[in-house]
Formats: C-alpha cells, structure tokens, sequence
C-alpha cells in the first residue's frame, strides 16, 4: 500500500516556482490546478501559518509563529483575520482565475529576529500595500533548525474599497519574482 502523501508535501508540488533573482528572495505562485491537482488558497495559507503534520484549520495557533494581516487603508477591516481573508477570496474567485496567491519568502541574514519582522513588514506595507494595493498575510517562522524566515501571501488580485478587483498580473507571473526581487534590494539600501 502507498504511504498517503501530507498536506504540506501534495501543496509544495502544486505551486509554480520561479528561479531566485535575489539571495534574499524565493518567488512562487500557487495556481489553481496544477499538474492534475486542484489548489485552495485557504489550505495554502493554513498549512503556512501553522508547519506541521495534523489537520489544521486558520484557527490554530503556534508560538514559534507570528502572523500579520496587512491591508490597503480603504479595506474592510474584517478582512484583517486570515481566516475571513482567504475564505472571503475563495469565495469571489472568477471561474476562470488561473493563479491564486503569490508566495514570497524573505530570508535576509538579520542580527534580530525583531529586525527581520519589522524589516519585512515595512517592505511588504510599502511595496506591495501600498504601491500595489494588495493584501499580504505576512507569516514569520524561526525554526530551531534552520534560519528565521518571514512568508508574504498576497492574493492575485488588488483589494479595493468595494472589495476584490483587477488580477495582479505583475505579481502573479514570471515577471513578478524579478519586480520583487528588485524592489527588495533597493529597499535594503535604506536598513
């Protein structure tokens, strides 16, 4: 009999990834198919915010895990739980949107792990809420095995005061990992 496949190893051969332009930045994109199988950004954020093998819903909670919901100023403030964010996404998805959430993961060498949460966090608020006007969920994680790290998941598509509007085109496809990876290394200039 075949050892069944976890949540966490099916999700990682489903998202399109795209080679590093920047030391500091990995770039993927979660479509909604994929080589035969059918993606749920909610899952996707689920399995983010908590990196573990049991079943999870957006409502657990892990200590060694910080997350943050960041929003365009004209938002709707409920938007701001993870849980209603991405269930509120899947919800208004067009049928014939292709790509789900752009996946971006920070991984600079920082002397605080403070620093590598309020760095991201400005860059992410900066560049991509405010510039793009997209949602990020930032997710950080400071394993005990490997370097800290912070996870930026923004939705493929712009949220506008009436809710979730325009594809991000920009963000969502090759081009975007060489715009982030970009803005990334001018956004370190001004540490």
């Amino acid at each position: 009999m075949a050892k069944p496949k976890r949540a966490s190893d099916t999700m990682r051969s489903t998202i399109f990834t795209v080679p590093p332009q920047h030391p500091d930045v990995s770039f993927a994109v979660l479509r909604r198919t994929y080589d035969g199988h059918r993606n749920d950004s909610r899952i996707f954020a689920a399995l983010k915010m908590h990196p573990i093998n049991r079943p999870l819903t957006l409502a657990d909670h892990r200590p060694d895990v910080k997350c943050e919901v960041l929003l365009p100023d004209d938002a709707e403030d409920r938007l701001a739980d993870p849980r209603i964010l991405f269930e509120d996404y899947e919800a208004k998805q067009v049928p014939d949107q292709s790509d789900l959430v752009t996946h971006v993961k920070l991984s600079p060498r920082v002397r605080k792990i403070h620093h590598l949460w309020e760095d991201s966090r400005r860059f992410a608020r900066e560049q991509l809420v405010k510039k793009e006007s997209m949602a990020v969920l930032m997710i950080m994680h400071v394993p005990q095995l490997s370097p800290p790290h912070v996870h930026l998941l923004i939705p493929c598509r712009a949220l506008t005061p009436t809710g979730w509007g325009a594809f991000a085109q920009q963000l969502a496809r090759d081009g975007g990992c060489k715009r982030v990876s970009d803005a990334w290394a001018q956004f370190k200039l001004t540490l």
